[in-house]
């Protein structure tokens, strides 16, 4: 019995050594597997899974923001009045062959145009000397080999809006177009259809230039009965000034130019029908106004003008280009004067910029040797200033001009 009872004990010994080993090595077990406290503050958090979609090459994109956004560039020059009168078809009138031969060196100094985009001239006159004679004062018809001379010398556009191309009536009009379009000259300012649109859209190196002309009403031109002139040009009129705006804008123009035929001959200011009209022609969209008629330099300036709606419009305004190529008896000297308008246009997307240069130009004539006829040259009035064989009243104009010119540059650029 006491040797059970020994046994019984051992057993019961042993029992509790190897539970107690047991627990002592799961301990240990979970110890390697059940960070501490302490580890569990030091643990990273789970990696996150990133999209595994392939990321977008943005290098073109990127390559496209540098490319610098494409710029539309247009260079327009404008001159004052041209007409022949007595001096001048008698000069360049060849008696062997019967015709009129104009020597390109008149236009030597004024090489800009030939550089331009575009170059307009006023024309105040008919252009139909072989059907009806050439004539000069008071009804002006110049001899049709002129329109070639002017397409030579690199005019590529015409401005007919003026009194004279009614002095032979609707037959030299429709002449003098035709004699123009047959030297590839692009005609502004009338038509020989009344339904026909006066106003034009010129496309210059991929700018839409929209050229409007209008002119003062006239008294003393009278067609025939079936005829009005107010069917072949477009006056001043606050109507028609507005519905030619409208259709040019209906053209998605990005710079639209009015050439005005307005004021009054020998006068060196705009009058007040000038200034009004000026005020309502940028008012309703027009940015650059040319005016002529005068045959006198007016002056230059920037309007800003508010519309019906409170809308501030802003415009450029010459008044009077003056005279460009003329022989006008008259004793004051700006009637030998005139300005070029040389036109930058520039559109960056939908950025339009327009810078102007005033260029002024002085109308030489100097007599042949032996003959009574002349020479005529276009100079850069700057040219003359030091010239010995130009009037003094002539030179002391041209200084007072180009001051006035620095002057009217820096108030419109």
């Amino acid at each position: 019995m006491k040797k059970f009872l020994y046994f019984l004990l051992s057993l019961v010994i042993v029992g509790l050594i190897a539970v107690n080993a047991f627990f002592y090595y799961e301990n240990t077990f979970m110890k390697s597997y059940m960070p501490t406290n302490n580890e569990i503050k030091n643990t990273k958090k789970p990696v996150e899974f990133k999209n595994t979609t392939p990321k977008k090459n943005n290098s073109a994109s990127n390559e496209a923001k540098n490319i610098k956004p494409e710029e539309k560039k247009a260079n327009l020059l404008f001159t004052g009045d041209v007409f022949l009168n007595g001096y001048i078809l008698n000069s360049y009138y060849n008696q062997d062959t019967q015709s009129y031969s104009f020597d390109e060196q008149i236009f030597k100094s004024v090489y800009e145009i030939s550089y331009s985009d575009a170059a307009f001239f006023k024309f105040d006159s008919v252009l139909a000397g072989d059907e009806f004679g050439v004539s000069s004062y008071e009804k002006y018809n110049a001899p049709s080999e002129f329109a070639k001379f002017m397409k030579n010398i690199g005019f590529k556009n015409v401005i007919l809006s003026s009194q004279h191309i009614f002095d032979k009536k609707k037959d030299g009009l429709i002449t003098t177009i035709e004699n123009f379009k047959k030297n590839n000259i692009n005609i502004f300012g009338t038509n020989t259809n009344k339904d026909e649109a006066k106003s034009k859209v010129l496309e210059i190196n991929g700018l839409r230039i929209g050229i409007a002309t209008f002119s003062r009403e006239f008294k003393t031109v009278y067609l025939d009965a079936y005829s009005d002139y107010k069917d072949y040009i477009s006056t001043l009129d606050k109507t028609v000034i507005k519905n030619e705006i409208e259709y040019l804008k209906s053209l998605n123009c990005d710079v639209i130019i009015a050439y005005v035929n307005w004021g009054v001959e020998h006068t060196t200011k705009p009058n007040y029908q000038q200034l009004e009209y000026a005020k309502e022609l940028i008012k309703n969209g027009v940015n650059i106004i040319i005016g002529s008629h005068p045959h006198a330099i007016h002056p230059v300036e920037k309007l800003k003008v508010e519309d019906d709606n409170h809308v501030v419009h802003e415009g450029v305004v010459f008044y009077s280009l003056g005279n460009f190529f003329c022989d006008q008896l008259v004793i004051l000297p700006y009637n030998r004067f005139g300005l070029v308008a040389n036109i930058n246009i520039k559109k960056v997307e939908d950025n339009v910029t327009i810078k102007y240069n005033i260029i002024p130009t002085f109308i030489y004539r100097t007599k042949r040797t032996n003959s009574s006829y002349y020479d005529y040259y276009i100079l850069n009035a700057n040219e003359i200033i030091n010239r010995n064989d130009i009037r003094k009243s002539y030179i002391n104009y041209a200084k007072k001009l180009i001051e006035q010119i620095k002057a009217w540059e820096q108030q419109i650029n």
